[in-house]
């Protein structure tokens, strides 16, 4: 019995031991735990363990999982498996599908193009299926029904709960012209669908229940002949919408009795035929503490040879990939089979739910009547933390989101727990980057939708500038130095004004009172000014000379409490305009042309750097063709000449951010800059210590990187570093936040 809250190298140890004591030696393997995720599904190698012995494995990387099953012996078509866990002494749980990093829900089928001639993959069912080339030289599927009628099924590998159905069809004239779209189907039992019947001019949402039919509503509608015809399902919930040809019929109701989680796809009267472009599947992603993923090195449904037993003494069974359930086993009872599963236990889940490091997570397969199979012991996986993990999502289009240093070195940062979870969550490391945890989680801000987030650490307080679709808004933090409340929330939700946003982006610069100015898009940039009370000014256009959009703002406190902006305008233009302490505003300045026209490219412009020693603004920016400049401008004097940072080209829009994925610093008088590189993803560093910017240097290789994010500060041993996360690839999704620091006095060029 391993508790929680022990050390992985204990916990390690009781598992062991537990094993040892429940499996005599001479007993068979039952169950081998995989940490090479991309060896052969029948590969014997890249083992994390001995054959029934727990392993140790990191949070946040897919691992597989070898599982000796008994048969209980079914019908094939019902004799099916599913994975369950429990985390340490937690209550068994059924494991569902979501793939990682990015946990998309989507099955697709692009008809048109398809090879002609082939019946597609990934369907069941007695349907006649077959592939039609058109005469333009695209395809499209024909399904015909003989004399009954006639279904054709996926197995979403989700429960439908909640989904959007699409397809796209056409109704052949004299072929029946009665189709249904089906959802929730439980084979003979039960299913839910809703009927297009071409003569009858009427579409109806029909559900069936032990062989009876209900039709709970029927709507008229003249369906154009031979036409193709786009149709699209939402259910949330008892409720269901149904929509086609973009609007020419669209109607909702609630439904009486809705259907279990079941299979989709669609049914034929008979005799009848159907031609169909495309069918789409949209189910509700999640982020859970453990799923099933992508089998990567292998497919769903293929074949497994005898790895943990001898040939002839089991079954062929599967590979199990990004799907809840096993394919339908044809094995007799007693028969034992190898089953292997694609998993990964992530670090944060939604509602920022945490699995710590030395959890214990056991695992076991069930029938569909919930009977364990496993044929030997049960599965267990100790939970590492490695360190500098932080796992969660970047926020998209930050601006300096930390790490901020507290006096006494805490280190703070802003992330999101999952991507499909947008909670605000401050994470704090005691110990220098090595481990992170959430602080104040009960009381973080309600607001989600982290799409443009730029903060600043004052003091003992890191004030937030938030923008979402409809609102900007204000939150504050007070770091382990705040005398009355550390570590705590002080302001959250707080607006600071409001509009239709055409995209988020938001910046701020505090002033020595406290008080902030906050510039942000609503149709083209505005912005206002926030008393220390909480007072807000009325906004005000910030360009009224721009001839079109103006976005993608970075802000940065000069002398005299003035305010630097940096923005893009929509012909691909960078300008630059100061806000003076009364708030009045000088001329704008030309900072660069040939940034790019697109919405993609809006945020050209890097965090801004001020070096308050010689009243330097730094600004970085990036051109349309990816590299790197930076101008400068000192006190009221014009721009510098733009000097080239880097000829390699910097990751654009990564994650839809808008943005370059660098960062950009100072130590004193000196400068780095952090970028990904477009062509290798790698994270590259560039200084310039007073003899102009270095030949970039690799610092985090093999990562498929998408963002970085860095301060400078000095470590408990007094040595300065520039202290960064990134996203070592997670393509939008979770679990791949780290944190790695770069020692200053170490850069050549720069003692």
């Amino acid at each position: 019995m391993v508790r929680p809250g022990l050390s992985v190298a204990l916990a390690a140890i009781l598992l062991a031991a537990e094993a040892a004591a429940q499996t005599p030696e001479a007993e068979a393997p039952g169950f081998r735990i995989r940490s090479e995720f991309g060896a052969p599904l029948n590969a014997d190698r890249g083992w994390a363990a001995p054959d029934n012995t727990p392993a140790t494995l990191e949070a946040d990387r897919p691992f597989r999982l070898r599982v000796l099953a008994r048969s209980a012996g079914r019908d094939a078509g019902v004799n099916r498996y599913r994975l369950q866990y429990r985390r340490n002494q937690g209550a068994w749980v059924d494991v569902e599908a979501h793939d990682f990093p990015l946990p998309e829900r989507t099955v697709e089928f692009d008809f048109t193009r398809a090879a002609p001639g082939a019946r597609p993959l990934g369907w069941s069912g007695g349907l006649d299926l077959e592939l039609i080339e058109t005469a333009g030289g695209g395809a499209f599927l024909r399904a015909r029904a003989g004399g009954l009628d006639r279904a054709a099924f996926i197995e979403p590998p989700w429960p439908l709960e909640a989904f959007v159905l699409g397809a796209e069809f056409r109704l052949p004239s004299g072929q029946g012209e009665r189709f249904e779209l089906v959802f929730g189907d439980h084979r003979a039992s039960a299913s839910m669908g809703v009927r297009f019947d071409g003569p009858a001019r009427e579409v109806r949402v029909v559900s069936v229940s032990n062989g009876e039919e209900t039709i709970i509503t029927r709507r008229a509608f003249e369906f154009p002949a031979d036409a193709w015809i786009n149709t699209e399902i939402e259910r949330i919930e008892d409720r269901l919408r149904v929509d086609l040809l973009d609007g020419a019929l669209t109607f909702d109701l609630t439904m009486p009795d809705p259907p279990a989680p079941g299979r989709a796809g669609f049914r034929l009267g008979a005799p009848g035929m159907i031609e169909l472009r495309g069918f789409t599947l949209e189910g509700e992603p999640r982020t859970p503490r453990v799923s099933l993923v992508s089998g990567g090195a292998f497919t769903h449904g293929d074949t497994t040879l005898p790895l943990l037993r001898p040939a002839g003494a089991s079954e062929p069974g599967y590979g199990v990939s990004l799907q809840a359930w096993t394919p339908a086993w044809a094995a007799p009872p007693g028969a034992l089979g190898e089953f292997e599963w694609p998993l990964v236990i992530r670090r944060f889940s939604d509602g920022a739910e945490v699995n710590e490091d030395g959890d214990v997570f056991r695992f076991r397969m069930v029938d569909a009547d919930g009977q364990v199979a496993n044929a030997g012991p049960d599965p267990a996986v100790t939970l590492r933390v490695p360190a500098g993990h932080l796992g969660g999502t970047f926020v998209e289009t930050p601006g300096r989101i930390g790490p901020f240093q507290a006096s006494g070195g805490d280190l703070y940062f802003i992330i999101e727990p999952a991507e499909t979870d947008n909670l605000f969550m401050m994470m704090k490391s005691q110990d220098g980057g090595r481990s992170w945890r959430e602080i104040d989680g009960p009381n973080r801000p309600a607001t989600g939708d982290l799409e443009a987030v730029d903060a600043r650490l004052v003091g003992d307080t890191i004030h937030i500038t938030h923008q979402i679709t409809e609102a900007v808004l204000h939150h504050a933090f007070a770091t382990s130095d705040h005398p009355a409340l550390p570590d705590r929330w002080l302001a959250r939700d707080e607006p600071v004004a409001s509009g239709d946003a055409i995209s988020q982006m938001a910046s701020l610069a505090v002033r020595s009172d406290g008080g902030q100015v906050i510039v942000y898009l609503d149709d083209t940039l505005r912005y206002v000014r926030r008393t220390p009370q909480g007072g807000v000014s009325p906004a005000r256009l910030l360009d009224p000379d721009a001839h079109g959009i103006t976005a993608g703002p970075q802000a940065v406190r000069g002398a005299a409490d003035a305010v630097h902006i940096a923005y893009f305008e929509a012909d691909g233009a960078l300008w630059h305009r100061r806000l003076n302490g009364d708030m009045s505003s000088s001329p704008r300045q030309l900072i660069a042309e040939g940034a790019g026209a697109t919405e993609a490219e809006y945020g050209a412009v890097l965090p801004l750097v001020y070096l308050q020693e010689t009243r330097t603004l730094v600004i970085a920016y990036r051109l349309a063709d990816g590299t790197l400049w930076e101008r400068r401008i000192v006190g009221d004097a014009p721009p510098t000449p733009p000097v080239r940072l880097s000829a390699r080209r910097v990751i654009t829009n990564a994650v839809d951010s808008q943005q370059p994925a660098a960062d950009l610093v100072s130590d004193g008088a000196d400068l780095h800059a952090l970028f990904v590189d477009a062509g290798t993803r790698d994270i590259y560093l560039t200084s310039d210590c007073g003899r102009g910017w270095t030949a970039p240097s690799r610092q985090v290789a093999a990562i498929d990187g998408s963002w970085v994010r860095g301060g400078v500060y000095a470590r408990a041993d007094g040595v300065r570093v520039y202290g960064f996360v990134y996203d070592a690839g997670s393509r939008g999704g979770a679990g791949m936040n780290r944190f790695g620091e770069i020692v200053l006095d170490d850069l050549a060029g720069c003692r």
